[in-house]
């Protein structure tokens, strides 16, 4: 991981990582064949590791596409819709597959992202003719001057390539598809949500347990960083381990093979429906991993499921780590509940224990004291107030999404017996906006830090490493003593 995040920020050269690699490999032979201390080992499987890290990532970046011949070029291309269709000020935008350039075959393994004025109500799988100018994504600047990594952002989402102001025709539909018929579930979902709540209590709830922020609007989504709880509208590993939990508790009363076998294909399923993001698909292999564990008998070793996950993701796509914000900030919060809680909650034995209010204020210090930095590096901006509102809403976030999730499935009966179950929803999400609204509107909830380095960034993760081996030190030299 090491590897693909310094190649991927630094250039590092084909020299370099042969070096290292032959380093590691020295350490390693030393170990073999003279049988010294085992952090020789250590420490050569680190280096190798890092190269074969860096290594992915050079052949990720010196990758040839079939489509760069057709850049700056105006093209006509037959291809298939492979996202859900987003919706800006100006434009709809979706990826799309492509079949066929100009009526020759095509493969390709980036996708183009298009955007159009078309409203011809495109979903997953429709079959699309799409004529315009194939462009490189190009950085741009942001609001705080900091210059964004358009590009590779994009390619973290497989998408290498961009169409502007593209004509697009529907030509047909895909008869079938499991995805195609989770997208439609989905957009019913939220149709029956609509009919119960009333804006923005809907569209909280639509984020909450399927991820759709954008009915929140701008001036809502604005209100939601400037108190710090962005990430409770956006499928994280928080959400994704709620519906797993709440999913698993409804399959308990069954055999325990069929139970285990529907909460796996659910969980797989849910992923599906809500995009399979980078996120979503870290929490969903982590509980996939915990399911498999608790069946046949093992121990579920959070640490070593999280690195299990990312190891296979960034096989896959080594770009998720460097240019995948949502990625970065998501690994960082799981590993903080893993490895800063059990060290500073013998600190914090003082908070009640009632209502679980110990638990959160133990692991919301965790994930901030870890994510914070990670934030003023890639945000140039942080919210003061955080830290209360995550204290405040997220006791009522499970709740929420029970009881807005019964709520939904009602609706499918009999609406009346949906606002009846959502009424306890309701009160909910009124209260989280409420707090929402009235953190955001303190004068300096937001601040901007202006440019946070890189080595200003590391040098604060040395740190708290530092701090943690030392508390980490003292609670085994503690727990040495009262054995």
């Amino acid at each position: 991981m090491l590897g693909i995040f310094y190649t991927g920020a630094f250039f590092i050269s084909e020299l370099y990582i042969v070096i290292v690699a032959c380093i590691g490999f020295g350490f390693l032979y030393v170990y073999i064949l003279k049988r010294v201390h085992l952090g020789f080992l250590l420490v050569g499987l680190f280096l190798i590791l890092f190269s074969l890290g860096s290594l992915r990532i050079m052949y990720a970046e010196n990758y040839v596409d079939a489509l760069d011949q057709y850049v700056g070029k105006d093209i006509v291309i037959d291809g298939i819709v492979k996202s859900e269709v987003g919706q800006s000020t100006y434009y709809k935008n979706f990826y799309i597959q492509r079949n066929k350039v100009d009526g020759q075959d095509i493969r390709s393994g980036l996708r183009i992202l298009v955007r159009t004025s078309n409203d011809a109500g495109f979903l997953i799988g429709d079959d699309v003719v799409v004529s315009g100018v194939l462009e490189i994504p190009e950085d741009f600047e942001t609001e705080t001057g900091t210059v964004f990594d358009y590009r590779n952002y994009l390619k973290s989402k497989r998408v290498g390539f961009l169409m502007n102001k593209a004509h697009v025709e529907k030509t047909g539909e895909y008869d079938g598809g499991v995805i195609r018929g989770l997208v439609l579930f989905k957009k019913s979902f939220i149709s029956n949500i609509e009919s119960v709540f009333h804006f923005p209590e809907s569209a909280l709830l639509s984020g909450l347990l399927v991820g759709s922020k954008q009915s929140l609007g701008d001036q809502n989504l604005e209100l939601f960083r400037r108190a710090g709880v962005s990430h409770i509208i956006v499928l994280s590993g928080f959400n994704v381990a709620i519906v797993a939990i709440m999913i698993m508790a409804l399959c308990r009363p069954l055999p325990r093979t069929v139970g285990f076998v529907l909460s796996i294909i659910s969980v797989v399923l849910f992923a599906l429906m809500v995009g399979g993001d980078a996120t979503v698909v870290r929490a969903t292999i982590m509980v996939l991993v915990a399911l498999v564990g608790k069946h046949i008998g093992r121990n579920y070793n959070a640490l070593r499921a999280l690195i299990i996950a990312c190891f296979g993701m960034l096989l896959f796509n080594p770009y998720i780590l460097v240019h995948d914000i949502s990625f970065e900030l998501s690994f960082m919060a799981t590993l903080a509940l893993i490895i800063i809680v059990p060290v500073i909650e013998p600190y914090l034995l003082w908070v009640p224990k009632k209502f679980g209010i110990r638990e959160i204020t133990v692991s919301t210090i965790a994930v901030e004291v870890l994510v914070m930095p990670l934030i003023l590096y890639r945000m140039v901006s942080v919210s003061v107030v955080s830290l209360f509102s995550n204290l405040l809403i997220l006791p009522v976030i499970a709740p929420t999404m029970l009881f807005g999730f019964l709520s939904a499935l009602a609706t499918y009966v009999f609406v009346p017996a949906g606002v009846a179950v959502g009424f306890v929803a309701f009160l909910l999400l009124r209260y989280e906006m409420f707090v929402v609204s009235f953190m955001a509107h303190f004068k300096y909830a937001l601040v901007e830090v202006g440019h946070f380095s890189f080595f200003v960034t590391t040098g604060i993760y040395v740190a708290i490493c530092a701090v943690l081996g030392v508390l980490y030190w003292r609670k085994e030299a503690k727990d040495e003593v009262l054995k």
